[in-house]
């Protein structure tokens, strides 16, 4: 108790949370003293409202649309979408990072629902009077959701966090909180999780304990737990996974879907890293950042353990005055472990399915030069390298190693969110979990871009982008190949290469603090042989494909 009372005497350790499983620090300002002006005597509560809302219009040539024969019909497809986020919070403190206690939530209407009445809400559609909701995906939501909402606690050691909050980390290629504007398209999937975390600094604890110093270290660490499934409303008459969206297969007796905890899927998180932005003090601009984060994931009713390991690490260094400062970032992320609960392991009976095992790779680097501040980037190139792991036999063997990187992550205009996420459609409905929706899957790929600001406030981004499949699953990828079963692809082999694509956008931004952003991209893609081959009745249903898109913007 005698160094408790010391650490609460001496120290109050502010980490914010940064996409769910980051925490950064910073050490709170001392108390202010009775009677000084400007500042308040005691906690106060204070209100703030941020957000954003976004419009994008978007129309493209040759869409693929799966006809159920194997190969797609090519057609147009012009749309608009939308989205309005609210993120108030409710803050308890002395102002700025010196709080108490916070509460925040997020709220999103019209979420990415597309103009005009796409649930027949008319009879005769030609006199269609109010839109409907429906998104991008083709379901209807709800104008109105509140997605997220959780409490922050300073303690004297720590953070704690409890309810439903974001979930992101590194580049977000594994887990996207589907926040802000995204370059090349707009965040539609939103990864969140409902856990409670402990985050602090353990340097500054010691430091404080042993020398008084409450001054901020670098070092954070953070432990949480999930709960990511309390009833996976699954009948228990039926196969497993058979019904495993259906709420009817909820029984109503009280407490009977809350009890048994065997069915339960719950999950450990711990992350730990090194947040330094202070590396070089001449450079307020450069900074390092590096940090690794994992999970556990379990379910005893289908012997399921899962382990998930992810590090990722950002630099950005000014070796001499003068000259533009290095950026360096990178993620890398695996998935490892075994599972007798999905369904197309080999087969389920009543009680589970046959086991199945997990080796699956993702990952995305970054090198390149920057010029510019903290407040605006005169110009930065680089060239980024990223994969997926493949999966060459996915439905006939229990060895699972392909999964998307996450759709959000957005690589180009057309290779993936557009032919790749139509490629993989054609493994079904009922593999769903496994379509590329936009993400990077299967593949390798290389992505050079270059920004310049001809002025502030106005921007110029091209990007050019070749990808190669890892596996030439041929559910998924042409393969003609006299053995189907040979499926691995070297970067040399012509069939496995899925096309190249070139992209352009115009950036524009005004207003007090930026408020309002309007960006034009553009992009053409011509598909490789993995994807479109003259004369085989399989795959894209033309080799080439475009797309112009505008984006109006205003966040505050």
């Amino acid at each position: 108790m005698v160094i408790l009372r010391h650490i609460v005497a001496v120290l109050v350790v502010t980490l914010a949370m940064a996409g769910g499983a980051r925490a950064q620090s910073s050490a709170a300002e001392p108390a202010p003293k009775d009677g000084e002006a400007g500042t308040p005597q005691e906690p106060d509560l204070s209100f703030k409202l941020n957000g954003y809302y976004r419009v994008r219009g978007v129309t493209m040539g040759n869409v693929p649309v799966l006809n159920g024969m194997g190969q797609a019909d090519a057609k147009g497809a012009t749309f608009f979408f939308q989205r309005l986020r609210l993120e108030p919070s409710l803050t308890y403190g002395f102002g700025g990072k010196d709080y108490e206690a916070k509460l925040t939530a997020q709220i999103d209407a019209l979420d990415n629902v597309v103009w005009g009445d796409n649930a027949r809400l008319a009879g005769v559609p030609i006199f269609a009077g109010s839109p409907s909701n429906t998104n991008v995906l083709g379901a209807d939501v709800a104008s109105i959701e509140l997605k997220r909402i959780w409490l922050e606690l300073m303690t004297p050691v720590g953070l704690l966090g409890v309810g439903r909050m974001p979930l992101a980390f590194g580049l977000k290629i594994l887990n996207h909180d589907g926040n802000g504007l995204s370059d090349w398209g707009d965040p539609i999937y939103t990864d969140s999780a409902d856990w409670v975390f402990f985050a602090t600094e353990p340097l500054t604890i010691a430091n404080a304990i042993a020398t008084g110093d409450t001054r901020s270290t670098p070092l954070y660490f953070l432990i949480g737990y999930a709960q990511l499934a309390e009833d996976t409303l699954v009948d228990p008459k039926a196969d497993v996974g058979s019904d495993a969206i259906d709420p009817t297969t909820r029984d109503d007796v009280p407490f009977r879907f809350l009890a048994d905890g065997g069915d339960d899927v719950s999950s450990v998180v711990v992350a730990v890293g090194w947040t330094d932005k202070k590396i070089n003090p001449r450079k307020p601009a450069d900074m390092l950042d590096i940090g690794m984060y994992g999970s556990h994931r379990w379910q005893s009713s289908t012997e399921s353990y899962v382990y998930v390991a992810e590090l990722a690490g950002k630099l950005r260094h000014t070796p001499w005055a003068g000259l533009p400062a290095i950026y360096a970032e990178g993620d890398i992320y695996t998935i490892q472990g075994e599972s007798r609960g999905v369904p197309f392991a080999g087969g389920c009976n009543t009680e589970r399915c046959d086991n199945m095992d997990a080796n699956i790779w993702g990952g995305a680097f970054r090198l390149g030069a920057i010029e510019g501040n903290l407040e605006w980037t005169k110009w930065m190139s680089y060239l980024e390298l990223g994969f997926s792991s493949g999966d060459g036999k996915l439905l006939s063997d229990p060895h699972l190693t392909a999964r998307p990187n996450h759709p959000d992550y957005r690589v180009g205009l057309l290779m993936y969110q557009v032919a790749v996420n139509a490629a993989s459609a054609q493994l079904g409905t009922d593999l769903r979990g496994l379509w590329s929706l936009g993400g990077v899957y299967n593949s390798r790929y290389i992505y050079p871009q270059v920004r310049y600001s001809l002025w502030r406030g106005f921007e110029l981004h091209l990007a050019w982008l070749a990808a190669w499949a890892d596996e030439l699953n041929p559910s998924i990828y042409i393969n003609e190949r006299g053995n189907r079963n040979n499926t691995s692809c070297g970067i040399a082999e012509g069939d496995c290469f899925l096309g190249w694509e070139v992209d352009g956008a115009v950036r524009v931004k005004w207003g007090k603090d930026d408020l309002f952003r309007w960006d034009t991209e553009v992009g053409l893609m011509r598909a490789g042989s993995a994807l479109y081959t003259q004369g085989v009745a399989f795959g894209l249903g033309k080799p080439w494909l475009w797309t112009l898109q505008t984006r109006l913007a205003m966040i505050w």
